[in-house]
């Protein structure tokens, strides 16, 4: 079993679950509170979920690599989606926040994409 991949399966469980408890009540609902259209409340609510699908498929994904062979390109598309995701969560920080701690997510994605890293390097795989 690698060691890496099942840390990185569960950090991504726990990302998802505060994206779905913490993040609902202190993102979504809020937007859904707000005075934007019906129109812009739906998309908010569509991306929000989409997001979380996003989040799930991933932990699954990760999960199933654990029992697989050659999964390494599964592995690198989350690890890239990781990375993707960070830097979203740092460039926005630092344009609309001026820091990268009001919207500190992009240390999760940082750690699953690690993780993920050390796991494909542990097999030989790309890294």
């Amino acid at each position: 079993m690698n060691l890496w991949i099942t840390a990185a399966s569960g950090l991504s469980a726990l990302t998802l679950g505060a994206h779905i408890i913490g993040g609902g009540k202190e993102v979504h609902l809020p937007m859904l509170g707000s005075p934007l259209s019906p129109l812009l409340k739906g998309y908010a609510s569509v991306l929000w979920h989409m997001v979380t699908v996003v989040l799930l498929t991933d932990t699954i994904v990760l999960i199933l690599t654990l029992a697989g062979r050659n999964t390494e390109g599964l592995l690198l598309l989350i690890l890239m989606q990781s990375i993707g995701f960070a830097a979203l969560f740092v460039w926005y920080g630092l344009r609309r926040h001026n820091n990268i701690t009001t919207m500190p997510q992009w240390i999760a994605f940082v750690g699953i994409a690690g993780l993920i890293a050390g796991g494909l390097n542990r097999n030989g795989a790309i890294l």
